[in-house]
């Protein structure tokens, strides 16, 4: 068992779900958060930005999720990056769309929370980290609808060499060969569309992105893994760069089997690791009281537990999604976090951190 720096290891103890006068802990710490997406790290950043003791347990070998996987854009109506592109856009109208999309299927507290503070979040994660976001003319998918824009919600961070994280670099979910080009080139966003489109100067921006790739000859020597990185694995590099400058640990090979609760509270999670049961407390940081472990567990859902159907839907989904939930038969989580035993205004709680964060 890794050392956290939270608390000294102590004696192993039971795998039961509830806490007694007995109950010994391996690892204590403020925040417990499940999972190492963008979601689950932007959580745990914002934790340890407020000084509380942050740890991320993550059940596969690499970190980062299907967010490190996939483009990694954030989607965020009436931001401060929008505005400064030239782009008209309003809250209202971000509600408007996804009440379109979505209907009754999420309640209006929820969205609009989203389109308010969603602004606010990626300022926060400028302010926090070294991230940096531009607004894209990336047309919504449905800009038909009420509300819909040509562009301007999309956000993409600012790319990163892999000389930067160092070892983690190693244990990053790779970018999915989907969206590189030739499956093994990274190219960013203003080089991707130019390219796909056949827009003028296309041919040169194809030169330059073959050439970025082809004359790093140390990493090609290595493999085929470009160390420029982009998209998704930009956003979670930054990230993981960011918690652990704000002294936050991350636990590979770490999966959640059950929560702990006293007295109807979530207090900590019984994990797995190496075949060995883990006992992680979660203690009560009073900086954060909408974030505190035992009110919000990023990603804390499980596929058997009596959830509201469209939570029971997002779980499966989940599960078969490529590199969300493997290693387990379960499913415990699921992008855009879920509360676990917290009722229905602790889900509004959640729904507010989630927007903050």
């Amino acid at each position: 068992m890794p050392d956290c720096g939270f608390a000294p290891r102590l004696p192993a103890c039971g795998t039961g779900g509830r806490v007694d006068s007995e109950t010994v802990w391996d690892i204590e710490t403020d925040i417990l958060v499940v999972g190492s997406g963008a979601g689950a790290l932007t959580a745990a950043v914002t934790a340890a930005d407020h000084h509380a003791r942050v740890l991320v347990i993550e059940k596969s070998a690499q970190f980062g999720g299907t967010s490190a996987t996939s483009g990694g854009a954030v989607w965020i109506p009436a931001s401060r990056q929008a505005a400064a592109a030239g782009a008209a856009d309003t809250p209202e109208e971000g509600f408007a769309y996804i009440k379109a999309l979505t209907g009754d299927a999420v309640e209006d507290e929820r969205i609009w929370a989203y389109v308010r503070q969603g602004p606010a979040m990626l300022d926060f994660l400028e302010r926090a980290t070294s991230l940096k976001f531009v607004a894209i003319p990336y047309t919504d998918y449905h800009a038909e609808l009420p509300g819909g824009k040509l562009g301007y919600r999309t956000h993409d961070c600012n790319p990163i060499h892999a000389s930067a994280l160092g070892a983690d670099f190693d244990t990053l979910r790779p970018t999915h060969p989907s969206a590189m080009l030739f499956g093994v080139i990274p190219w960013t966003m203003y080089e991707s569309a130019p390219m796909i489109t056949q827009a003028p100067g296309w041919q040169k921006i194809l030169a330059k992105v073959i050439w970025r790739y082809v004359s790093d000859v140390k990493q090609r020597l290595r493999g085929s893994r470009s160390r420029f990185l982009v998209f998704g694995n930009a956003l979670m590099g930054r990230l993981k760069l960011a918690l652990d400058a704000k002294g936050g640990k991350l636990l590979l090979d770490t999966g959640l089997v059950s929560l702990v609760r006293q007295d109807g509270r979530v207090v900590g999670a019984v994990a797995s690791q190496n075949g060995r049961k883990v006992r992680i407390a979660a203690r009560r940081h009073s900086g954060l009281r909408w974030l505190r472990a035992e009110r919000y567990v990023a990603g804390g859902l499980s596929a058997g537990a009596d959830q509201p159907g469209l939570e029971r839907v997002a779980a499966e989904q989940y599960r078969r999604w490529p590199g969300g939930g493997a290693g387990g038969r379960g499913c415990h989580g699921f992008a855009g976090g879920s509360l676990v035993g917290a009722g229905d205004k602790g889900r509004r709680r959640a729904a507010r951190a989630a927007a903050v964060l």
